[in-house]
């Protein structure tokens, strides 16, 4: 019962099927039964009329009554009786019954049975009862045959409705299966939503619900109508957070600027000089992220070749890998081109290598490697920086989240939050994770970018 969907169909199905076989049964047993009460009646009435016409007319009545009367349906048979065995039976039976001075009944039902061919061999549309009758000490067996095949109209019939109560139960599954399939792809529908939100982080995604009405159409709206009003209250608050910044980068720039004029002659301003620094390059890049993530910067797209932005970056920061003796290795496809914008690809890698110089333990490793499918490329960069718990992991894109151990380090918590705007507007993604034993324990970044179409 932990999928309901498929239990709901398992049982369903079930039950169809057990509805079927007792149809089936029922089917047989009415046919038999309606054969049985249609043609003993029948059979009962023909074996009283020749009776009675033997014993009021003799053997040479009943001759001609079975002449005038047979015709396609009922077939009669008169012919003596050999069997000594049987003769004898039927001697005492009568002397017994004349005895008894009781009049003879005869049990139909019990001589009812499958008319045969002089040969022996078994008839099928036909049944027949027997009657043993007795002239001057001689006996004479009449059988009485009745075509079964003139009861089929009725009984196709009969047969017709059977099976077309199974089709209706065959029906009814494969409409309950198709009912289910269409909630079950609502319900992908809105799944699909939910994971585009949470990984691109784009509010203005809506689920579908076209052509549909009812309990489900008014679920998926309310939940349309929540994400309209979370969308409008994040932006909102977006908004104020990038008016405040606004407001608060212009008075910072001209402190900042007069400080840096001041420090120049004052030694003591220099680390004043370097706060007023490190935050105005947070301002600017909260706004920046700002604008990516609100279509306010739209970088052009272009074809570029993978291996020179990385090679430009590692350039940059390969002192610093250096200064702490940490060994690097890149191994890229020749000349792999995607399609992305030259300048912000490279300030991503930027902040990437950053991040792995600054957690990165001296003598660690830092990996670099690209794998080139037949649509996309996935860059990849290793540290050996302990990486993070998965509550953690979930939340380093986020702006101003930092791990706890990290906070000794300098930063802000912007520079994941700017990679994955990027990554977004270049139409990339970005997935992080742990490495996996027996590697030493680090992050895994992978950026997935689109190829450049032939």
């Amino acid at each position: 019962m932990r999928d309901p969907f498929r239990s709901f169909l398992i049982v369903y199905g079930a039950l169809v099927v057990l509805a079927i076989l007792l149809l089936l049964v029922t089917r047989q047993t009415m046919n038999d039964w309606y054969l049985e009460e249609a043609t003993l009646p029948l059979l009962e009435g023909e074996a009283v009329t020749i009776e009675e016409t033997w014993d009021e007319d003799g053997k040479s009545a009943v001759e001609r009554w079975i002449k005038e009367n047979e015709d396609d349906l009922f077939q009669y048979r008169l012919r003596p009786v050999t069997d000594p065995e049987l003769i004898r039976k039927l001697n005492l039976e009568q002397q017994e019954l004349e005895f008894n001075d009781e009049e003879s009944q005869i049990d139909w039902e019990a001589r009812y049975l499958a008319f045969e061919e002089a040969d022996g061999e078994e008839i099928d549309s036909f049944s027949s009862v027997e009657l043993y009758l007795n002239e001057e000490g001689r006996w004479y067996l009449v059988s009485i045959a009745i075509n079964t095949d003139a009861f089929a109209v009725q009984l196709n019939l009969f047969n017709a409705l059977l099976f077309a109560v199974a089709a209706i139960l065959f029906i009814g599954l494969a409409f309950a299966w198709w009912v289910l399939r269409r909630i079950r792809r609502r319900l992908t529908d809105i799944n699909l939503a939910s994971e585009q939100i949470r990984n691109d982080g784009d509010l203005s995604t809506r689920i579908q619900y076209t052509n549909l009405s009812g309990p489900l159409a008014e679920t998926i709206d309310q939940i349309n109508q929540t994400l309209s009003e979370i969308e409008q209250s994040v932006d909102k608050t977006r908004q104020q957070a990038n008016n405040i910044a606004h407001d608060l980068r212009t008075p910072l720039t001209a402190v900042y600027q007069k400080v840096q004029h001041a420090a120049h002659n004052n030694s003591e301003l220099e680390e004043l000089e370097q706060m007023l620094s490190r935050l105005l390059h947070t301002f600017n890049l909260l706004l920046r992220i700002n604008r990516l993530e609100s279509n306010g910067e739209r970088p052009p797209l272009s074809e570029v070749t993978l291996n020179d932005v990385v090679e430009d970056a590692v350039d940059l920061y390969q002192p610093a890998f250096e200064e702490k003796e940490q060994q690097l290795t890149v191994q890229l496809p020749d000349n792999c081109k995607v399609s992305c914008n030259h300048d912000l690809l490279f300030q991503v890698l930027c902040n990437l290598l950053d991040n792995a110089n600054k957690y990165n333990p001296v003598h660690g490793e830092i990996a670099i490697h690209a794998d080139k499918g037949e649509h996309e490329t996935t860059l990849t960069v290793v540290d050996q920086g302990g990486g993070v718990t998965e509550s953690h992991l979930q939340q380093l894109c986020d702006r101003f989240y930092r791990v706890d151990s990290s906070r000794h380090h300098p930063g802000n918590g912007l520079g994941l939050s700017f990679v994955k705007a990027a990554m977004h507007r270049m139409n990339g993604t970005l997935t992080m994770s742990n490495t996996s034993p027996p590697n030493p324990a680090g992050l895994v970044v992978k950026l997935t970018l689109p190829n450049v179409k032939a």
